[in-house]
């Protein structure tokens, strides 16, 4: 689960909305991204100050022991905490290190999850007005 201390979840058209004790927590949502293997398909967490509770790869064609190790926590665990504009690799001005021999791998994940946040933070923000 990406949020470990929920206790219930409602669906909306295309994200979820989290909950502990009736409050909300924080919101999830899947990312795709097109790796050098094919898609990958990425659960993301939100918090409700819009910054990243954690994400987990779903699914991926990535090479073996190359791209794959973009499911690992030394990867995806860069991810915590960081706000919208943070989400790109380091050597494009983000704070997410790229794995090394699987840059194309690493800013799929990074890529997919930037532009995904851009559209359902909007979408969030308006549907809780």
């Amino acid at each position: 689960a990406i949020f470990t201390y929920t206790d219930d979840y409602e669906p909306k058209k295309d994200y979820y909305i989290a909950y502990r004790d009736k409050q909300v927590i924080g919101f999830a949502f899947v990312a795709k991204g097109k790796g050098y293997g094919g898609e990958i398909n990425i659960f993301v967490g939100l918090n409700t100050d819009f910054t990243i509770e954690q994400i987990k790869i779903l699914s991926n064609t990535e090479t073996p022991g190359l791209g794959t190790k973009i499911t690992e926590d030394s990867f995806t665990g860069q991810f915590k905490g960081l706000s919208f504009k943070d989400v790109s690799l380091s050597k494009d001005g983000g704070k997410i290190d790229a794995i090394t021999g699987a840059t194309i791998s690493s800013k799929a994940v990074t890529d997919a999850v930037r532009k995904e946040l851009e559209e359902k933070i909007e979408v969030i923000k308006s549907d809780m007005k």
